[in-house]
């Protein structure tokens, strides 16, 4: 109990330590995740905790290496194995915070998490067969490859769609850690009770600056690293390599972030999106949506994952009898949380509306309505300038300006501000001719930042709406301006309005 205990303390000192560094590097290097949309957080927060909660789960196995007692000749016994654990992990906490620097496409991310787990496949981290409950062993055969690589990808990819919230992700995995434990603690394997204490200290030190409101993210790195690490864990008890411990425990821990996954694919099929789209259907953002409080959803999905993760303990260590129990409780939770969830689901369509991928889209038509009819009447060009200033402030816009510059184009450029911005973040700059009755006016110039490969269809549609709103307004001016009515200048110079700034 002694190293379980220090592999504890050292694991969350060292969470505690390398996430305040890990914030502070994110903000003075602007490796930030930008608020808004059907994202939950606003204004700018780092999404690199990642590498903090890998290394401090990491750190305790290998001073580990250092001592001579019964636990450490037991990982050092695992050979090539044990290191698989600990090198595939950083390898998928490295891809993970590639992605979160430079925004991979989901094909590449779903290749390289493939060959991430048939290398931890070749080094010995093998499911060659298992146990079902009632059914007795299962044999994989030539089966083995695929279901141990599905295994490693499946895991990572349902914490990675878990971490949308504020506490959410690192909560649930420190649940099924400590549930991982518990199962091996009984079984005396002291290697996968001694990897899971480490994930729970390395998880509860992040959670203490991820807990809402949430000062730091884990981002795509710790997400990858966490999903990695435990389905990992649970191909360590055997040193022969032929059965999965407690493979009920991690399944049944972790089924908030599978049925989640499941309703999303199923969702986005039907919708005929990309499962890999992103969208505003997830479980945490419809309770939310639903009027429910951020610390009332969290101890919703706690107290469920808790419940989860017994009933897992239960099947792996338990009798028949109390197991046919755990295995009806789970599926009464499952078909609760279908039902509840479903039911809100239809009272908040617009929250799984895939076309919320289009988030300033969004923004801007709801703001629109009142802008065009502001615009009706404006009497001037400075009246104009100043309703700009107050959609690009309300909007969330980085500018909004006008210029004389003779212009019919119409285009959208995307491309990166390298030393301003994250290189995840998106500068999209759109430009518009403003032009009515054959005239021409100036350009209209709208930026703001975004996370997304390039724009929809509905935010190109929605500037062209604007742009012919302001046109008709200038060609109002004009025509007062050349009759004497109007005061105000039409165009003479750039006018730059920037509104409150996203990054």
């Amino acid at each position: 109990m002694k190293t379980y205990a220090a592999t504890l303390l050292l694991s969350l000192l060292a969470a505690l330590l390398l996430t305040r560094l890990a914030r502070f590097l994110g903000n003075k290097l602007q490796l930030v995740d930008v608020g808004g949309g059907r994202k939950l957080h606003s204004g700018s927060i780092p999404r690199i905790g990642g590498p903090a909660i890998a290394f401090a789960t990491i750190l305790p196995m290998l001073i580990l290496l250092m001592i001579d007692n019964e636990i450490a000749d037991n990982w050092r016994a695992l050979g090539a194995r044990g290191w698989a654990v600990i090198g595939c992990s950083l390898m998928a906490a490295a891809l993970g915070l590639f992605d979160d620097l430079f925004h991979l496409r989901a094909r590449k991310k779903l290749l390289f998490q493939i060959i991430i787990s048939v290398a931890a496949y070749y080094l010995g981290l093998q499911i060659k067969m298992f146990t079902l409950p009632f059914f007795g062993l299962l044999e994989m055969g030539i089966f083995a490859l695929p279901v141990t690589v599905c295994w490693f990808v499946g895991f990572m990819n349902v914490i990675n769609l878990i971490d949308g919230m504020d506490g959410l992700c690192a909560g649930i995995v420190a649940i099924a850690s400590l549930a991982l434990f518990s199962v091996a603690c009984v079984q005396n394997s002291h290697v996968v009770a001694v990897m899971s204490i480490a994930v729970f200290g390395a998880v509860l030190g992040f959670l203490r600056y991820n807990f809402s409101p949430a000062s730091i993210f884990m981002g795509d790195s710790g997400s990858y690293f966490l999903g990695f690490v435990l389905a990992a864990i649970s191909l360590t008890g055997s040193h022969k390599s032929t059965a999965v411990v407690a493979i009920a425990t991690p399944l049944l821990a972790l089924g908030i972030p599978i049925l989640d996954t499941a309703m999303a694919i199923t969702r986005r099929a039907v919708a005929g999106q990309p499962i890999f789209s992103p969208d505003r259907g997830h479980m945490h953002h419809i309770m939310l949506d639903s009027g429910h409080s951020t610390f009332k959803t969290l101890g919703m999905f706690y107290s469920s994952t808790s419940i989860l993760a017994l009933a897992g303990i239960i099947v792996t260590i338990g009798q028949q009898h109390e197991t046919v129990i755990a295995l009806a409780t789970v599926c009464v939770l499952i078909i609760y949380l279908i039902r509840i969830i479903g039911f809100r689901a239809s009272s908040a369509r617009e929250s799984v509306d895939p076309q919320w991928v289009s988030t300033k889209a969004s923004t801007l038509l709801e703001l629109l309505p009142d802008f065009i009819e502001r615009l009706n009447h404006a009497q001037s060009m400075e009246d104009v300038e100043l309703l700009l200033k107050g959609l690009g402030e309300k909007s969330h816009l980085v500018s909004v300006s006008i210029s004389p510059t003779l212009s019919s184009k119409y285009q959208f450029d995307w491309r990166q501000e390298q030393e301003k911005q994250p290189a995840r973040t998106q500068l999209l700059s759109v430009e518009h001719g403003l032009d009515f009755d054959s005239s021409n006016f100036g350009t209209l110039n709208i930026c703001w930042f975004s996370e997304h490969a390039k724009p929809s269809l509905e935010t190109k549609t929605l500037i062209r709406v604007f742009a012919t709103m302001l046109a008709r307004k200038q060609s109002r001016l004009s025509l007062e301006l050349e009759r004497g009515q109007s005061q105000a200048p039409i165009l003479t110079e750039n006018t730059t309005l920037t509104g409150r700034g996203i990054n």
